[in-house]
């Protein structure tokens, strides 16, 4: 593959995914809501019911035209697990009974509360180190000056006060950061 090749085939045939959402719902789970959402945002998606853009497929449509590289019946229990966990609501508007074809549209809701709690427990962790290494830095200063040494609790409560600060900084620079 040329140069030339390998850059219009990165053009034209890509997949992206949020990583916390890969994280959260699996790798699967988050390329194909990331295409889902792509087709229906799309500017010829007209298929819309009660207000919502709705994209439709078939379970084989889905592997043979839009994701080869995954199996069938994996794309069937990814689907499957989003729609079971209210990311996906699919239904059938087709005119035809023998038409089994699911339309599927995103619940953008659930989608914002996984990445909300995502950030939430992100900063909570960093919340938690940085109150570990204070307490660590504080039983180790009073190991090496021992027990005779003349460590106040002035000081201690000192550098409580600044590791506090520095939280309070840094939970201010993550919400920076975030948004």
């Amino acid at each position: 593959m040329t140069r030339k090749n390998l850059t219009n085939e990165m053009k034209n045939n890509y997949m992206v995914f949020s990583p916390i959402l890969a994280e959260k719902l699996g790798i699967n789970e988050a390329i194909i809501l990331d295409k889902i959402h792509k087709f229906m945002n799309g500017p010829k998606n007209k298929n819309i019911h009660s207000g919502k853009h709705y994209v439709y497929n078939s379970y084989k449509n889905w592997h043979t035209y839009i994701f080869p590289f995954l199996s069938e019946s994996t794309i069937k229990r990814a689907i499957t697990r989003l729609e079971n966990l209210k990311i996906l609501e699919s239904d059938n508007f087709n005119k035809l009974k023998f038409d089994k074809t699911k339309h599927y549209t995103i619940n953008y809701l659930k989608i914002d509360k996984i990445i909300n709690d995502y950030e939430s427990e992100t900063e909570n962790s960093v919340i938690k180190v940085l109150n570990d290494k204070s307490e660590q830095f504080i039983r180790i200063a009073k190991n090496e000056l021992g027990s005779n040494s003349n460590i106040s609790n002035e000081h201690i409560n000192k550098h409580q006060q600044e590791s506090q600060f520095e939280q309070d900084n840094t939970n201010m620079e993550y919400n920076i950061i975030s948004k």
